[in-house]
């Protein structure tokens, strides 16, 4: 599990009151006091519950760290959030008591394991960072799962929703022959885009690689490559293959500036509407709770589930704790209902680089729409290796939020009715 300090922060913070927030504001002092508490609490207090790690995210609480203070006010920001969240949709009290809270990632505590959910081709469709328990009432006990972001400043760019890799979006027997095609397309291109370089000068395909089948030679490795393949060389020849970023440069320009996200689309073209909804229901868990009310053991579970910001940061000057940022699943579902509503097509098109960005980056972007009404904002690029599949990273867009918030947007104009 990676051990991300501004969850234990965000859970250890819902056991506190508003009044230990603004103490914890007022300086350096007051927030590294703060900080002690809420690791005394998490190592001590039997409520708070670990699947693993415990002892990883109790060492890493130093409130000499300046990245463990401002963690600490991301998690302020974003308890504020989730108690807010709590009472305005789930009708909970300001300061309701969660009576125990517990972290998630690869092992799951057992009280909670029954919400884990393997779906669509995730083994955490839930993706819950941490659930709370706030007790019982007329025979059903109360859970809420959280899914937590982070960013210093309300107009920071929000953190992505997901990482999920590109055919892993493509779940059921109706994708598989797309699959493989899309697979085999990605192996030519990468293999002829090796074969071309080498015709370049920037690389050498050694004489016992020359004759190998696409596949296995954009996974060989030459010699004085170290353990990377051909197609992850950071230098060429002349730079030597571990030194310089040449080869690295040439290859985000190929795949950034050719026709590979091309052929990709060209591929999944009969698919972009169905592909288009299975990015929606993996990205804001559209059937999450469908799933959760179908399985017959968790009859006497009531589960609430959001995207809850943090925004924070610790600075020279003290702790600088922004208004944190709620979207509950109710009104995500409530906003795609009422776009469901219009007779403008869902479609997922391709757009320029929002940031007018002419680099040689590998990745191109999208957005979902919904008529004139933008839903997601989707970013496809490669992360490190080319061996892999390309991945999908995915953010909110300001006109859905606009939806979630209540505003009315109607799809045919995109403007508010």
């Amino acid at each position: 599990m990676a051990l991300e300090f501004s969850e234990i922060a965000t859970l250890g913070c819902m056991f506190f009151k508003e009044s230990d927030f603004k103490k914890a504001e007022r300086s350096t002092e007051d927030l590294q006091e703060f900080t002690i508490k809420v690791r005394k609490k998490c190592e001590s207090d039997r409520n708070v519950q670990f699947g693993t790690g415990k002892e990883q995210f109790i060492r890493a609480m130093d409130p000499r760290s300046s990245v463990v203070l401002s963690d600490m006010c991301r998690g302020i920001s974003a308890a504020r959030a989730i108690k807010n969240w709590l009472k305005t949709v789930h009708n909970e009290q300001p300061d309701t008591k969660i009576i125990r809270g517990f972290m998630t990632g690869n092992v799951w505590p057992a009280e909670v394991r029954p919400f884990k959910l393997d779906a669509f081709g995730m083994d955490d469709y839930n993706s819950s960072d941490m659930i709370l328990y706030t007790g019982e009432e007329g025979g059903a006990k109360y859970y809420y799962g959280v899914s937590l972001k982070k960013k210093n400043t309300e107009h920071a760019a929000d953190p992505t929703l997901i990482n999920k890799a590109f055919d892993t979006i493509l779940q059921g027997a109706e994708f598989n022959k797309h699959k493989e095609d899309l697979k085999k397309y990605r192996v030519k291109w990468f293999a002829d885009t090796l074969r071309k370089a080498e015709k370049e000068g920037l690389v050498l395909i050694e004489s016992g690689h020359k004759n190998l089948p696409d596949a296995k030679l954009i996974a060989a490795r030459p010699n004085g490559g170290g353990d990377k393949a051909y197609i992850n060389l950071k230098g060429t020849v002349k730079e030597g293959y571990t030194n310089g970023m040449g080869f690295r440069k040439y290859m985000n320009k190929q795949v950034g500036q050719g026709d590979l996200y091309d052929g990709f689309l060209k591929l999944m073209e009969p698919l972009k509407d169905k592909f288009a909804n299975q990015l929606i229901n993996v990205v804001l868990k559209t059937k999450l709770s469908d799933l959760l009310n179908a399985d017959k053991n968790l009859n006497k579970f009531y589960f609430g589930f959001a995207l809850i910001t943090g925004t924070g940061v610790y600075k020279k000057t003290g702790p600088d704790v922004r208004q944190g940022a709620a979207f509950p699943q109710e009104s995500v579902l409530c906003a795609l209902a009422m776009l469901a509503k219009s007779k403008e097509p869902l479609k997922m098109v391709q757009v320029p680089n929002p940031a007018g960005d002419e680099s040689d980056a590998a990745k191109v972007f999208f957005q979902i729409r919904k008529g004139k009404i933008s839903i997601l904002n989707l970013e496809l690029r490669y992360k490190g290796s080319f061996t892999a599949q390309p991945q999908f990273q995915a953010f909110l867009t300001k006109q859905f939020k606009q939806i979630i918030s209540g505003e009315c947007l109607d799809p045919k104009t995109g403007r508010h009715h």
